[in-house]
């Protein structure tokens, strides 16, 4: 496999995953925040009162450690682009495993994940599934 191959994976891994990109029912209203950025989830807590305003607020917080999180497991990539260039493919699937686990914690299909296999063939181990 070539870099070009394994650098376009992870593009599509980074732009797949930036946020919250699934159905969610947050907090006792049962927000649905796909597709919302903590910046919406905090001007809408801003225009409401009360509990729900609290529950936005909620929103805004969780949704900003998961774009934290997404930036730092596409940071992650980035490094696992650039070792595989270098040739250390070890260091490479280190880091990619990395970012998976990050996004793992919030959903079970992990965008990086699916990177993993073309690091690996290219180690000359393949998996072993």
């Amino acid at each position: 496999m070539n870099l070009q191959a394994f650098q376009t994976s992870i593009q599509e891994a980074q732009s797949a995953w930036r946020g919250c990109v699934w159905p969610t029912e947050f907090g006792p209203l049962k927000l649905n925040l796909c597709g919302l950025r903590s910046r919406q989830a905090a001007l809408a807590a801003n225009a409401l009162r009360g509990a729900e305003r609290r529950c936005w607020q909620e929103a805004a917080c969780w949704l900003s450690r998961v774009e934290r999180d997404a930036d730092r497991a596409a940071a992650l990539a980035s490094l696992a682009v650039q070792s595989f260039n270098s040739g250390n493919l070890d260091l490479a699937q280190r880091l990619l495993a990395q970012a998976a686990r990050i996004e793992c914690q919030y959903r079970t299909e992990s965008f990086y994940a699916r990177c993993r296999p073309l690091a690996e063939s290219s180690s000359g181990r393949g998996t072993t599934n």
